[in-house]
């Protein structure tokens, strides 16, 4: 089998996964005075070298991909793919689709119907789903690809909102269908009273509900005092950095890798910065959400025009000012600040 660069990168991946995890132990004992120096210098050191390959490989995969074969594009690749018998080759074509940069929404699609059973199929889900979010798609995966790799549960799963997040009918209607469905109980309030409850907390807590949902309780909205919930430093700390800063943090190259890591970190456990303040697994789940989101998705829930009012009324400054004193996460451009404080 040839050793191609994508090859080389999904191997170094793993090393350096593999790597990560080690080092983060290495350090958690370190920290707690059960290993000495030289202990911890010779993990660091093969953490270092394994970045680096990381790396090296990162920056052959990403040239040899930055222009694809001529054929993979239009009609070509779907002829090339139906020619060749040779199952690696079929992968390889797929797994080339799903990393270019200019592909179509249908091509995503093609390349789902043409995977099944071919090696690397899980890697080329995992770059169709990443592709389709970042291009604002909705990621669909059934039960049935969902249990064969579950992994892919993270871009599927669907983001459930808060029932103050939800106005009084659609939390009714949210709140019927899961007691049908038995993943709810009976409670001796009413619906609307559960809800009315909710939002009571919500205000209480200083959490942002939306206005459609004050606009149904003004009595109770004037009612609770305005107050500035306490934030945790490190919650603070981490929501202001840029991408960059976060994941140098925490020595991963890129956002698909923070969530890797991420989401393999069993529940309750927590890692450190390089301060020594803990971060739990909760807490960088958000603030990698954060990073990742796409503007347009945000745009589609406002107008237009409401987008270009914040622009011509604020400056970037400004907008920066006014995400860091809501905690959110500073960087980007004007677009992507107005998209997290609408």
């Amino acid at each position: 089998m040839t050793v191609t660069p994508e090859v080389t990168y999904d191997k170094s991946v793993e090393e350096f996964r593999k790597a990560a995890g080690e080092f983060r132990l290495i350090t958690e004992a370190y920290r707690a005075k059960k290993i000495g120096d030289a202990e911890f210098l010779k993990g660091k050191e093969a953490f270092d070298k394994a970045s680096e390959v990381a790396n090296e490989a990162e920056a052959a995969y990403s040239k040899a991909k930055a222009t694809p074969p001529v054929t993979y594009g239009g009609k070509g690749w779907r002829q090339d793919f139906d020619k060749t018998t040779d199952v690696s080759k079929k992968a390889s074509i797929l797994r080339s689709i799903a990393d270019y940069e200019n592909v179509t929404q249908q091509e995503l699609e093609d390349v789902l119907t043409r995977v099944s059973g071919l090696p690397e199929e899980s890697n080329i889900r995992w770059a169709v789903a990443h592709k389709q979010e970042s291009m604002g798609i909705p990621v669909v995966i059934s039960p049935e690809i969902l249990s064969k790799f579950p992994d892919l549960a993270y871009y599927a799963t669907p983001e459930v909102a808060e029932p103050w997040q939800m106005t009084k009918a659609e939390y009714v209607k949210v709140r019927a269908d899961r007691l049908k469905e038995g993943v709810e109980y009976k409670s001796k309030f009413t619906s609307e009273q559960l809800h009315e409850r909710n939002v009571k907390d919500a205000l209480s807590e200083g959490k942002p509900v939306p206005p459609e949902v004050l606009a149904e309780y003004p009595d109770l909205a004037k009612a609770i005092p305005k107050t500035t919930p306490v934030i945790p430093e490190v919650t603070r700390q981490l929501r202001q950095m840029t991408k960059d800063e976060f994941l140098a943090s925490f020595g991963w190259r890129n956002l698909d890798e923070a969530k890797a890591v991420i989401q393999s970190m069993p529940e309750g456990e927590v890692i450190y910065t390089p301060q020594g303040q803990e971060v739990s697994k909760q807490l960088l789940e958000g603030v990698v959400k954060d990073l990742t989101k796409i503007i347009p998705k945000a745009e589609a829930k406002v107008s237009r025009q409401t987008i270009v009012d914040y622009d011509r009324q604020y400056t970037l400054a400004e907008l920066k000012k006014m995400c860091r004193d809501r905690s959110l996460t500073v960087s980007g451009s004007k677009k992507e600040l107005i998209a997290r404080l609408i």
